[in-house]
């Protein structure tokens, strides 16, 4: 496979006959070709490739590309793998991308990416089980505008609405396990995607916000829409997102608890990350109150996480809830802790904050005597329902651009879902700011169905007469 790729010209059509074919080796694809099998069930790759990539794909600029007709199965792979099949390509050098009438068989040991990548995924059959290897699909953004780790695409306009995405059409994605809804996707580093048309059995949508991923930024953009989605009884959650803005409308969601709900999350605002640390009310990277607006110490260790401070503040019951505190002491020498804590409670004089379960480190605990303070975050980076902002230095610990905190509010917007709404229970993720549930985006209307490379044949001839060369068995 790899000699005949090396051997044909961009615009020709690699054709794999009937049978089933299992691949050892890598094969990189760096040409506009259309790599073309028989048919689901009649052209099989099984994979047996033992470390890194089935298929490394990395799309021809200007040109378009093609994969239709096959069905991935497992050849023997001993390891979950983030990408069996990766396509890579670019916003802004022309090159465009179709994967149709494909299946992706459940014992298959990963998942497919694509990084950066323009065009369609479209009338595929995607089965998956459970754990890590549940993700039915992968997307990034790294090389979004040239610039890695997703900044690029941070700090460009979102363009709702336009061909800029990689959409995800008439697909059907079933998940067979039995007793929970395992994850359809992940996706960051400013990753920008669209899900419409699509029949969703036992899976719940989900992505990464700028935080877990260290340096590689969360996830930029997302549409989804017209779905039929089916939770099998099984759970409340259709979907969910850690950062970045959404547009959430005429899905069909049956078979969820209580209607079904979509999560927005941020999970800085209670935990510390490598990179950009934690959303404390003094981190350069946030839109932060400079109003401290307690200052105490703790009249004994913290319980739990709930701590209670000398003297008689007086407060009204949850007048801080949404606010932050920070210990600015550690009189017992903490370590491996977070210095603070986001306040989901209190009472006259007593603070109680968010268990900390998503970092190696604990969540806050407070030593008698201790300096306290109580701070506000405005807007976390990166958050549900931010956008846009400078483009930091493409280095692992960039510094803060000159006139940070420019990110522009873009709120997640839900509307005709039936009776699936929006939740949160993060106090500072405020309805009617952050997100609006059964609100139409204003201005915005849904790129061309079905997508225009559905039906322009897929791959372009471009300057060559292309070419059917097939791959014996």
């Amino acid at each position: 496979m790899q000699g005949l790729h090396n051997a044909v010209l961009n615009g020709d059509t690699i054709t794999l006959p009937a049978g089933t074919f299992t691949w050892r080796t890598r094969v990189n694809l760096t040409k506009a070709v259309t790599l073309r099998g028989a048919g689901v069930g009649a052209t099989i790759i099984r994979d047996a490739v033992q470390g890194g990539n089935l298929i490394s794909w990395t799309l021809a600029a200007g040109r378009s590309s093609r994969l239709t007709g096959i069905e991935f199965q497992n050849g023997g792979r001993t390891s979950y793998h983030n990408g069996v099949v990766t396509v890579t390509g670019s916003n802004t050098n022309g090159s465009r991308f179709r994967m149709d009438h494909c299946k992706w068989d459940e014992n298959v040991n990963g998942s497919p990416l694509f990084d950066t990548v323009i065009g369609v995924v479209d009338h595929n059959r995607f089965i998956r089980r459970t754990g890590e290897d549940g993700h039915a699909f992968w997307v990034f953004g790294s090389h979004w505008n040239g610039s890695g780790a997703g900044d690029g695409s941070w700090s460009a306009p979102t363009n709702f609405g336009s061909s800029q995405f990689l959409f995800f059409e008439d697909n059907t994605f079933t998940s067979t396990h039995p007793s929970y809804l395992i994850s359809l996707c992940d996706a960051y580093d400013g990753a920008r995607f669209v899900l419409r048309h699509n029949t969703i059995t036992g899976f719940t949508f989900q992505n990464h916000g700028t935080e877990s991923s260290g340096r590689r930024r969360g996830t930029r953009a997302t549409e989804f829409y017209n779905n039929y989605c089916d939770g099998r009884n099984l759970n409340q959650f259709v979907g969910g997102s850690r950062s970045g803005s959404q547009v959430i409308h005429h899905n069909t969601c049956v078979n969820f608890w209580s209607g079904g709900t979509w999560n927005l999350q941020n999970y800085r605002s209670y935990a510390a990350f490598p990179v950009f640390g934690g959303a404390d009310g003094t981190n350069p990277w946030d839109v932060n109150d400079p109003i401290v607006y307690f200052t105490g110490t703790a009249a004994q260790n913290s319980s739990g996480t709930t701590v209670t401070v000398s003297g008689n503040p007086n407060w009204t019951t949850n007048r801080w809830v949404g606010y932050v505190v920070r210990r600015t002491t550690n009189l017992c020498n903490v370590t491996n802790a977070n210095t603070f804590g986001l306040i989901v409670g209190n009472t006259s004089n007593t603070l109680t904050w968010i268990p900390n379960a998503f970092t190696e480190l604990s969540a806050l605990s407070i030593c008698a005597g201790d300096s306290v303070e109580i701070r506000k975050v405005i807007w976390a980076m990166d958050m549900p329902g931010r956008a846009r902002g400078s483009l930091l230095a493409n280095v692992f610990n960039p510094p803060v651009p000159r006139g940070w905190n420019d990110q522009v509010t873009q709120p997640v917007y839900a509307w005709n879902n039936g009776s699936m709404h929006l939740v949160t229970n993060l106090p500072n993720i405020h309805e009617g700011e952050h997100y609006h549930h059964n609100t139409p985006m204003p201005g915005y209307t849904p790129y061309i169905y079905p997508h225009p490379l559905t039906g322009n044949g897929g791959a372009a001839a471009g300057r060559y007469t292309p070419a059917a060369v097939t791959l014996n068995k």
